[in-house]
């Protein structure tokens, strides 16, 4: 038997039970004898299970599988990104991975290993190349899409392997994994109670441009029915910013009475381009047109004064996905509520004072 086979076989023995974390493997000699190798080979293998964090070597007690082996513990994060790109990415991706050195800090053997890929339409990138090898060698417990979705083949490749996807249903891409969704409604809805406290009820919205035509009927509803219009869709990744900004300016550039006297931002990417728009128009931000705006959590984005924020925590979502992929036998789409930035905040203080 070569080393790949010997290795795989070990790896499939410990995965499928047959060697639970904590056990003791057969002696050295019984699996020699077991699969003719040398004691090269043999050990080559061993080596490599250890690196992979199946097995710990305990000297001359033998060699134990890890209590935490990777096809239990170590989950795969793959953002649609390039790490070492310049320009705009999502807030949402730096807080995610933030969240999870936390959570693998404080959870005896987690870990997040994260992978990049540019564009999953582009042929089989090498960051793909390298999940679809992990996953085949069992050394990961599931994959965790964040805001995209592989393409059949690739989803195909990574069989048996759990995936989830975040904020990309089935309805909208092409997949059948669990996936986890941002409620938007329940966010605008929050937005809009906030507006309504405070006297303005001409308000519009600003989304994320890939929203599902049934979601932005229904988030249409939510605002003045006189104006439906108002929900704008922006893509703050791929689109020119200045195509944005004139959208916006076409929109309050009404007269007074006319045009919004709030607006809601359901994505904090847009905060930057809104403000700088309405100051150009000789508007206040958060006097002239009250804000309510989404915010990631946690993040170093700035925020903006006389701004409401809300947020889906990035603890909330990530454990949710990992739940997700421990028992995959729920609901196909899980909703994460979004949550006062300033209640988190509170929490936050009193946790550190305390």
């Amino acid at each position: 038997m070569r080393q790949p086979e010997l290795l795989k076989t070990l790896r499939n023995r410990i995965t499928g039970g047959e060697f639970p974390p904590g056990s003791a493997l057969p002696l050295r000699h019984v699996l020699l004898a077991e699969y003719g190798l040398s004691v090269a080979t043999f050990q080559k293998s061993i080596n490599r299970l250890v690196e992979e964090g199946f097995l710990e070597s305990r000297g001359i007690k033998g060699t134990v599988v890890s209590e935490y082996p990777p096809h239990l513990c170590h989950y795969a994060l793959v953002f649609p990104e390039n790490p070492k790109q310049i320009g705009a990415v999502d807030t949402f991706f730096a807080a995610l991975r933030s969240v999870g050195e936390e959570l693998s800090a404080r959870t005896p053997g987690m870990r997040l290993l994260h992978y990049f890929v540019d564009n999953t339409n582009s042929g089989l990138h090498q960051e793909l190349a390298r999940l679809i090898e992990d996953a085949g060698n069992h050394l990961l417990a599931g994959i965790i899409f964040v805001n995209f979705v592989p393409s059949p083949e690739i989803q195909t490749a990574l069989i048996p392997c759990p995936c989830v996807v975040i904020s990309r249903r089935s309805s909208d891409s092409y997949h059948e994994y669990p996936s986890l969704e941002f409620d938007s409604e329940s966010l605008l809805a929050r937005c809009l109670e906030y507006f309504h406290q405070r006297g303005r009820h001409r308000a519009a919205a600003l989304i994320l441009q890939n929203t599902s035509s049934e979601r932005i009927i229904r988030m249409q509803k939510q605002l003045d029915p006189a104006h439906p219009e108002w929900v704008l869709g922006l893509d703050h990744i791929h689109a020119r910013p200045q195509l944005n900004k004139n959208l916006l300016k076409l929109l309050f550039s009404l007269p007074e009475k006319r045009r919004p006297d709030a607006l809601a931002v359901l994505n904090e990417n847009f905060m930057p381009l809104v403000v700088e728009t309405l100051l150009e128009l000789g508007l206040e931000p958060g006097r002239d047109v009250l804000l309510a705006a989404h915010c990631n959590y946690p993040s170093d984005a700035r925020r903006y004064p006389n701004t409401e924020y809300f947020t889906f925590p990035a603890e909330d979502v990530l454990q949710k996905a990992i739940s997700l992929l421990k028992h995959p036998d729920g609901a196909m789409v899980s909703l994460i509520e979004p949550k006062p930035l300033s209640q988190l905040l509170k929490q936050k203080n009193s946790r550190k004072e305390s």
